[in-house]
């Protein structure tokens, strides 16, 4: 999977200038970033599992819809390695040795396709849910 490879470099990219972003933005007190409190996918595209599935869905080929395709894939990782932060006995993600890191995008995919009916939740939600059930933690 050398395609994910390219482009989890460029989803690091993608979270870490996000990231700086969010942080200079709010450190000066502009909060005029966020367009309506109410409307949070003018915020955060990836805020519910429709538009992460828009995302994710994105082909790595053509140049704009590689940076929604590694917003995707970083989202994804994050969700991983905030889990692998929490104490062992909290964790709900357990990969398997065997695990390779474009299995994950694969399990989200295959879940926001499998589960249209909840796409109106929120996308970290399904995607934890996706992750956990499809690398649960045995105790």
């Amino acid at each position: 999977m050398p395609v994910f490879k390219t482009i989890r470099n460029a989803a690091r990219t993608a979270v870490i200038g996000l990231l700086c972003f969010s942080v200079s933005a709010l450190a000066a007190g502009q909060n005029d970033f966020r367009m309506s409190a109410t409307d949070s996918s003018i915020t955060n595209p990836i805020a519910t599992g429709e538009g992460l599935f828009s995302y994710c869905r994105s082909q790595p080929e053509e140049p704009i819809s590689a940076i929604g395709f590694g917003v995707c894939l970083g989202f994804i990782e994050g969700i991983v390695k905030r889990d692998a932060m929490l104490p062992k006995e909290l964790r709900q993600i357990c990969l398997g040795e065997s695990t390779e890191w474009g299995d994950e995008y694969q399990v989200v995919v295959n879940f926001l396709r499998d589960h249209p009916k909840n796409l109106h939740l929120p996308g970290r939600v399904l995607a934890l849910s996706a992750l956990s059930a499809a690398f649960p933690c045995v105790a």
